[in-house]
């Protein structure tokens, strides 16, 4: 007998459950939540499942991170499907859906080994990387003097900071609203540099145990080349030094040269590799369709 062909569609409420498990347990799995609640990002993200009458095979979420951008959040297959076949059938059928809501460009950070054979088979290419720079919180820089007077950000002013955001980074890096509020509620903290009452750079923050991480650092293209990055970055690393962390940590693309030297003149160095980011175009391809669990001589 025949086995049931496997479809690929938009998760609905009854299959979010089975989706997060596959997340949690599958041998083949890529997760990029943080301290996101998994459950939450599925429903506001754009969440793809792969089902073969009632069992799902494979998930794959994706996040709107900007204008026309999609970032893979999750991908996760369950066995007996190979990871070249999973990977493609499940981004190929996602992709006219993708576009139905603009996403133009789709992109992952490739942290896991495993997902790198499938995603270029899938025509994902490499347009960059980002850097993950460590130091310790022990004799730290005194807080430069500057143009700018840093406070904490106040709720109201989040429309401020992500229209900040959206005007220092590519639309493939922005932070949202929603992005900021989700950070805020899962504990991190936002101080913000002004100028003449103006909003002109961010820093946000999150302490990770004994780990402080400066999640973000941006400053307005208007404002920059005048000390207010480095006012910010130490003034944050002050901050967490003060909550009693041992490390400091910070990651920015390898593309981003401004950034990594100021990083580096702070005393931050590289650790680890560098994590690749590929990206493809978002386009309809016709896909051959065969059933879940065929496996094509590719690598599992």
């Amino acid at each position: 007998m025949a086995k049931a062909e496997c479809i690929v569609r938009e998760a609905q409420a009854a299959d979010f459950p089975h989706a997060v498990r596959l997340l949690r347990e599958a041998r083949r799995r890529y997760v990029a939540f943080g301290d996101e609640d998994p459950g939450t990002l599925l429903r506001e993200g754009l969440t793809f499942v792969a089902k073969r009458e009632e069992t799902v095979q494979g998930v794959l979420v994706v996040q709107e991170t900007g204008p026309g951008w999609g970032l893979i959040r999750g991908l996760a297959l369950a066995e007996g499907w190979s990871a070249v076949h999973g990977v493609r059938r499940l981004v190929d059928q996602a992709l006219p859906i993708l576009g139905s809501y603009h996403v133009h460009t789709l992109y992952c950070l490739l942290s896991a080994p495993w997902l790198h054979s499938p995603l270029v088979e899938s025509g994902f290419r490499l347009t960059d990387r980002i850097v993950v720079l460590v130091r310790s919180a022990c004799h730290l820089p005194s807080v430069p003097g500057g143009p700018a007077r840093l406070r904490w950000a106040r709720p109201h002013e989040l429309d401020q900071v992500a229209a900040l955001d959206a005007a220092a980074f590519p639309a493939q890096w922005h932070y949202s609203r929603a992005g900021l509020a989700t950070l805020i509620a899962s504990g991190a903290r936002i101080s913000v540099a002004l100028v003449q009452d103006q909003i002109v750079g961010y820093v946000c923050v999150h302490r990770h145990e004994s780990v402080g991480h400066i999640v973000r650092l941006a400053v307005h293209p208007a404002h920059r080349r005048r000390g207010i990055g480095r006012q910010l970055l130490v003034e944050a690393m002050a901050y967490l030094e003060r909550l009693g962390v041992a490390r400091l940590t910070v990651n920015t693309q390898q593309s981003n040269r401004h950034a990594l030297r100021l990083y580096e003149s702070l005393g931050f160095r590289p650790y680890g590799r560098s994590i690749p980011v590929v990206a493809r175009p978002v386009g309809v391809r016709a896909v051959r369709k065969e059933p879940c669990g065929q496996t094509p001589g590719v690598l599992r």
